[in-house]
């Protein structure tokens, strides 16, 4: 009842006149109790700004100015990381006034950043940025939303490991009437801080004195002085409450006021301390001959890594373990469900949505980590900064150019051309997929002698894992004889990556299959083009050498709806597909090229989506797979009209398109020369798939588009549904689209009597294949650190406004 009479008592009278409507606070954070009262009696705005003189204002109740960019620093020795929840550590600011401190004499005389960075402790470069070290300890309530919590600037640990914050310190020893200014410090090699004291004049009549210069004094009376002032600050701290170690045992006495001119204070006033400690740290230590490079003793850690947020992050999904702030995103070989965990705990951590597609525009991990602690307004800024667009058109045709300028530089065929009995021999690249797989048992079983490229440091090696990938599909024990595996560093590299020792073996081959690529709707084109272009312009390359013949398996990724069995597709809605699809399509460009240009003789074929083989040996990799078998673990689906799930499917068998390369590999006619597409007749109704697997005993409930969504974005990161959920959980406001229709003609040619059409037999065994193996990855991982994920695949398309991630009926060759 006092505080309502009071607010209105100063209503009443009007204290602040009728042309205030704001009220500010700085200095120090506005506690909330205070901030609602001081609202309640003036019944005006309260700010509560934070800012500072080197950088201007940074925030008003929480909420970063425009313009400003805010990240947080990691203080380890003071319990404050960024992996902490909510993250927190100290503020560094960086803002368009801090230009002003850079001309300043000190700075400008020594003539670059970097030396003004060593100059003083309040600035610091972290990848070349440099930023104001503000000293206050803070805690990212939500991307652009800052709260100061603590003060850190300046600790220091001493000889028994505890950590000592000196301004508090200074700020109660300034209580006794001996010292008109204090500077305390202390380092590992000391048991209890130091000080340096500029005396007072009440210090004169102590020693006889009276008006005499404190020079003079001082000069005479050093040793009385000192124990004078030790006393003092002794019962001062003593009174006040400081522990033993945090009043001063060693003293400096300075008879000279500290001053900016001296660089001993800043421009605001406050001690420079890195200056002080370069003055007086021998001084103040215990042991003086030990004291080399004080000037830098502090508790802040070193800056050259990752945050500690960041850093926890990347280690529990990444293969890797170690990390700098100049690695790129790609080099954490991340698939697309570790993209997807990344960017979930991105959000949980720090409260900051990172889309897949934003991601993989990032240039390094610096820019990863200012994007996730600057606020919005920078990070625009930096998405702007590294935002590119391809014009595809241009790219074929500087791929094109390239080409042509390789051939021209072409040796003559280092290996002879091939004798009537070699004329039973494949090259195949990405052996090691699900398509591949199936495909090197296909053309083994047909009586071809196989090369397997397997990516692998020795011969041994490229065995053991095409042995292993072999029994994973169920197609054999043992490698057949017929099988060679060599190894590879990369398809993208010349002779596709084979050792030297081996170039002559593959050289015999008279047909290349080149099934490899790398598999991800999440990785952009610029990611994905090196094994995929690059590798397809290898073995165009290999192929002229040795005369070979190239079967080139696409996709049908890039095709639109409808559209005929031509080379000629548009790029009209190509940026609209994810990168892989968009790198298989400059890839194709330059087979058609070559075979315009250069006589290659090429078949080109386009798989579907390619599914389980009739034994139900499934591509875990693959989005469809997960769908279903999320869709079995979930217990339910929408079939609705306004379902998020896609319509149906155009499922291909992986048999028929295994039997289809054989045919391509072994023909002696002519096979049409455009592109050869390989689908089923008509595509499955996802309400379809769903009926067979409820006939099956698994049991679906039909739920709303509502609550169908809500239940999606509870999966954890262990469900198969967890990378889909950026399309699944969210209610489409249309229709769900029509069933994918796609013309099929030149297949015909081939004469394959394989089915090409998927059954609920197969389905139901494929479940419990996907089944099985997703138990087993998920034991592998709770036993050892997260990898090898599977590879889903996304598109990253960007409707209107609104990233977000849908799923793509574009499929291709698994990951090599």
């Amino acid at each position: 009842m006092h505080k309502a009479h009071l607010a209105s008592a100063f209503q009443d009278r009007n204290v602040l006149g009728n042309r205030i409507d704001v009220l500010i606070s700085t200095g120090a954070p506005l506690q909330h109790q205070v901030q609602r009262f001081v609202t309640r009696i003036f019944g005006k705005l309260v700010v509560d700004g934070y800012g500072c003189t080197e950088t201007g204002r940074l925030a008003s109740n929480g909420s970063v100015a425009e313009n400003v960019e805010i990240r947080l620093l990691d203080l380890p020795e003071l319990g404050y990381l960024t992996s902490d929840c909510p993250p927190r550590g100290e503020i560094l600011a960086r803002t368009p006034y801090m230009a002003g401190y850079f001309s300043l004499p000190r700075f400008t005389e020594q003539g670059t950043v970097r030396q003004m960075e060593s100059d003083t402790e309040d600035w610091i470069a972290l990848n070349g940025v440099m930023y104001f070290r503000t000293g206050d300890v803070g805690e990212l309530v939500a991307p652009g939303n800052i709260r100061v919590i603590d003060r850190c600037k300046h600790h220091f640990k001493l000889a028994q490991g505890i950590y000592v914050a000196p301004e508090p310190i200074e700020k109660v020893l300034l209580q006794s009437p001996l010292i008109a200014q204090i500077f305390v410090w202390g380092c590992g090699f000391m048991q209890a801080t130091g000080a340096v004291a500029v005396p007072s004049k009440k210090l004169l009549p102590a020693l006889g004195f009276g008006s005499a210069p404190l020079a003079t004094a001082l000069e005479s009376a050093k040793q009385q002085a000192s124990t004078l002032i030790l006393q003092s600050l002794a019962d001062v701290g003593q009174r006040c409450g400081l522990k033993a170690w945090e009043i001063p045992q060693r003293l400096v006495l300075e008879p000279t006021n500290f001053s900016e001119s001296q660089g001993l204070l800043t421009a605001s006033g406050k001690l420079s301390r890195a200056a002080l400690i370069r003055r007086y740290g021998k001084m103040l230590s215990d042991t003086q001959d030990e004291c080399e490079g004080l000037e830098i003793t502090s508790a802040l850690p070193p800056t050259t890594g990752v945050c500690a947020g960041l850093h926890s992050i990347l280690k529990r999904i990444s293969p890797k373990q170690s990390f700098v702030p100049t690695d790129s995103i790609t080099s954490l070989g991340l698939d697309s469900l570790g993209v997807a965990r990344l960017c979930a705990q991105l959000r949980q951590q720090f409260g900051q949505e990172v889309p897949a597609r934003v991601l993989f525009t990032l240039e390094t991990l610096a820019d990863l980590e200012r994007l996730i602690l600057a606020g919005p307004q920078a990070a625009r800024a930096i998405v702007g900064k590294c935002s590119t667009t391809v014009n595809f058109d241009e790219e074929a045709d500087a791929r094109c150019q390239d080409l042509a300028a390789c051939v021209v530089g072409l040796s003559s065929p280092s290996v002879p051309q091939q004798t009537s009995k070699e004329s039973g021999m494949v090259l195949l690249t990405g052996s090691t997929g699900f398509l591949g797989a199936f495909a090197a048992s296909a053309l083994a079983h047909s009586g071809l002698k196989v090369i397997c490229l397997v990516r692998a440091t020795s011969q041994q090696e490229a065995r053991d894992r095409l042995q292993a990938c072999l029994q994973f599909y169920q197609l054999a024990d043992e490698v057949p004889a017929k099988m060679i595996a060599l190894p590879t560093t990369g398809v993208e590299n010349s002779y596709l990556g084979l050792p030297a020792e081996f170039q002559g073996e593959a050289g015999k081959a008279t047909t290349i299959v080149h099934c490899a690529a790398q598999v991800s709707g999440v990785l952009p084109y610029g990611a994905l083009c090196a094994p995929n272009v690059v590798g397809t312009k290898q073995a165009i390359l290999l192929a002229l050498q040795t005369g070979a013949q190239l079967v080139h398996v696409s996709t049908l990724g890039f095709v639109d709806d409808g559209l005929s069995e031509t080379s000629c597709v548009s790029t009209r809605n190509l940026h609209n597909r994810s990168g892989y699809a968009q790198s298989k399509w400059v890839a194709e460009q330059l087979v058609w090229k070559a075979m315009e240009s250069c006589n290659l003789r090429a078949v080109v074929l386009r798989p579907g989506t390619v599914c389980a083989a009739r034994s139900g040996a499934s591509n875990t990799k693959d989005a469809v797979s997960l769908l279903l078998l999320g869709l079995v673990q979930l217990g339910c689906t929408c079939l609705s009209d306004r379902s998020p799930l896609p319509a149906g499917f155009n499922l291909v068998p992986v048999e028929y398109v295994a039997d289809a390369i054989v045919v391509a590999a072994r023909s002696r006619r002519s096979l049409p020369r455009g592109p050869i597409h390989l689908c089923a007749p008509q595509a499955v109704a996802t309400r379809t798939l769903c009926q067979w697997l409820t006939e099956a005993g698994h049991e679906l409930n039909d739920l709303s588009p509502q609550e169908f969504c809500k239940r999606v974005q509870q999966v954890d990161e262990t469900h198969p549904l967890f990378a889909l959920r950026g399309s699944l959980g969210q209610t489409p406001t249309g229709h769900s689209a029509r069933l994918p229709a796609v013309e099929a003609l030149h297949a015909s040619a081939l004469k394959i009597r394989t089915s090409r059409v998927m059954t609920k037999d197969t389905l139901v065994k494929s479940i419990s294949f996907l089944r099985a193996a997703h138990n087993e990855q998920m034991c592998r991982k709770r036993n050892g650190p997260m990898d090898d994920g599977p590879q889903v695949e996304l598109s990253t398309a960007e409707p209107k406004s609104r990233l977000r991630v849908a799923l793509q009926f574009d499929r291709g060759p698994a990951e090599v």
